[in-house]
């Protein structure tokens, strides 16, 4: 074997090896290039989630700031809307003109004659504030229920009007007075309050 053939076949064997370093390299940078890929979106995917974490709690943080502070507001305005039906409502029960005052004492003393317990009872005592003490008497004459009234007493000015009858071995007492209907009637515009605020604060 000649030199020049020795020599061809030293370089074929070079270039098969270099041949075989290149595409075991470049195997090599593809595993490389995917597993760097697979790390950068893991990495990626990580921080969004992290950072999407961090923003729902800011979020929910906030949300709930702003619920609390919804809560508080709509409590406020139903307290001072309390305030202002009641304070119109007793403004106005105390500016009814004598007519209106005597069919209203007269209405209540009819509902509150007409619970059983109180049928039954063999005579009643009867409480009105002092400014309806005449009016009283007089819608007991025009009833013919002046027989059935013990006594006729007289109930505090912050009672407002109305009547309050009382069995006479004092083991019936019937409310009627307009201070107990008004808190009634505000423990209802109360719940229908809360009903919208709740309504409010659920949107």
């Amino acid at each position: 074997m000649g030199v020049e053939s020795l020599r061809d076949g030293v370089i074929l064997k070079a270039r098969e090896k270099a041949d075989e370093i290149v595409r075991n390299a470049e195997v090599k940078a593809r595993e490389l290039l995917s597993n760097s890929l697979k790390e950068y979106e893991e990495r990626v995917k990580e921080e969004v989630e992290r950072q999407y974490r961090t923003l729902r709690s800011s979020y929910e943080m906030m949300y709930i700031s702003e619920l609390l502070k919804l809560s508080a507001e709509l409590m406020t305005l139903k307290n001072e809307v309390l305030r202002d039906v009641k304070v119109a409502v007793i403004e106005r029960l105390s500016n009814l003109d004598l007519n209106t005052r005597k069919r209203s004492l007269k209405n209540l003393l009819k509902e509150s004659l007409s619970y059983e317990v109180i049928k039954e009872s063999e005579g009643f005592i009867i409480y009105v504030v002092n400014a309806d003490r005449e009016l009283i008497r007089e819608i007991l004459s025009e009833e013919g229920l002046e027989e059935k009234v013990v006594e006729v007493r007289i109930l505090g000015d912050e009672c407002l009007g109305g009547i309050v009858l009382e069995s006479r071995d004092g083991s019936v007492l019937i409310d009627n007075t307009y201070l107990t209907r008004v808190e009634r009637g505000l423990n209802i515009v109360v719940s229908r309050l809360q009903g919208i605020v709740f309504k409010e604060v659920r949107r």
